[in-house]
């Protein structure tokens, strides 16, 4: 049951304002105009792009994140997603639910391949056999340079 704590949903411009508040506790540099424009100019009407929330069924935003489809090297068409804001729940319900999301949407769109672009912290509680099980691998490993004080 607890695979359904948690709801993927897309939202739109006109929800830009509920989704805020979260992105302001993890952006606050972000104004409210700012995520405005950004959720406006992430949608797109052929549903190649946009804009996913995570949220219980009382409606509260648990996390958002961007998609989009990409062209890979090897001109494989991907669905990447990127994690914007996402408060931290114990154990991996947040994941899971953006894995069943991530996979019924590129089944939907007709792409073989989902790429994760997550917070470290957001894969901390799986392991491989987990991730498996769950439908996805380890493939890739970002590295960002730190400004050195």
């Amino acid at each position: 049951m607890t695979e359904d704590i948690l709801q993927a949903r897309r939202i739109g411009a006109a929800e830009a304002g509920r989704a805020y508040q979260l992105v302001a506790m993890f952006h606050p540099d972000i104004s409210k105009a700012q995520w405005t424009r950004y959720l406006r100019s992430f949608s797109a009407k052929d549903g190649r792009r946009g804009l996913v929330v995570l949220e219980d069924a009382r409606g509260c935003i648990h996390a958002i994140f961007a998609f989009a489809v990409q062209r890979s090297l090897r001109d494989e068409a991907t669905l990447q997603i990127s994690e914007l804001a996402t408060a931290r729940l114990p154990g991996s319900v947040p994941m899971r639910a953006l894995m069943r999301f991530a996979g019924r949407l590129a089944a939907e769109l007709g792409l073989p391949a989902v790429l994760l672009d997550l917070e470290p912290v957001s894969v901390a509680t799986f392991d491989d056999r987990s991730l498996a099980r769950a439908g996805y691998a380890l493939d890739r490993v970002t590295l960002r340079a730190c400004p050195r004080s």
